[in-house]
């Protein structure tokens, strides 16, 4: 991708300024656009959080659809990655983190076998069954949704960037959000260069043009790439 390249942040608007705060410190100096895809809205887990000795977390907007929750404290706590676990930190909740993917969730709960009963609080569309996976796994667990991730239309400012002749800079974070904007990008003009943040993630947009992918699945390692290839 050559040099002067656009970056089309699509993730809600204060995790986005945070990655553009991470490209910018690695160096990129290119403009960005920010349009949100998905819109986070949490929902109640209709659940009581104090009837469960360890929680699980997948994502950041898990934790923040729980804070302040009264019924929420002495749970020890694991968190997909190293971001989500600073979330879950901030709730006062001892968190370790797998630092990698569900896969290695599930990996590092297994292993450990917290005392139960756990609960994996998701969103509505989740990537991979957490809590079925620990469930064959003889661990008594449930899951609750505390948060739906509603679709955002990409705004005109996005479109007119994907409809202009000059190249995107654009790294995916969700299966969801890469479809939706696979989808909204259909028939864009502009060359891309995707990157994604995990496997399950350049599936999920698809290609073309096929997605590179971060070498772990943190947004560290993600604005690497996309630095990288700002100056590739």
């Amino acid at each position: 991708m050559a040099q002067g390249a656009t970056l089309l942040l699509t993730r809600p608007a204060a995790k986005s300024e945070r990655f553009l705060a991470l490209c910018r410190a690695r160096g990129f100096v290119g403009g960005a656009v920010i349009s949100p895809v998905l819109d986070i809205v949490p929902r109640d887990p209709g659940v009581d959080l104090a009837g469960f000795a360890t929680l699980l977390f997948t994502s950041a907007s898990a934790a923040d659809a729980v804070a302040g929750r009264p019924d929420l404290g002495g749970q020890r706590a694991f968190a997909v990655g190293d971001a989500t676990a600073a979330a879950v930190r901030r709730l006062g909740l001892d968190c370790a983190s797998a630092a990698g993917s569900a896969a290695e969730l599930v990996r590092l709960v297994a292993d450990e076998s917290p005392p139960g009963p756990l609960l994996h609080l998701r969103g509505v569309h989740a990537a991979g069954d957490v809590a079925g996976e620990l469930a064959a796994r003889g661990l008594r667990v449930a899951e609750a949704v505390v948060y739906d991730q509603q679709p955002v239309p990409l705004t005109p400012a996005a479109l007119a960037l994907l409809h202009d002749a000059a190249p995107v800079l654009l790294p995916l974070f969700s299966p969801r959000s890469a479809r939706l904007v696979r989808a909204a990008a259909a028939e864009a003009r502009a060359p891309l260069d995707v990157a994604a943040i995990s496997v399950a993630v350049a599936e999920a947009w698809g290609g073309p043009p096929d997605a590179r992918v971060a070498a772990r699945p943190d947004a560290d390692s993600l604005a690497n790439l996309v630095v990288a290839r700002a100056f590739g």
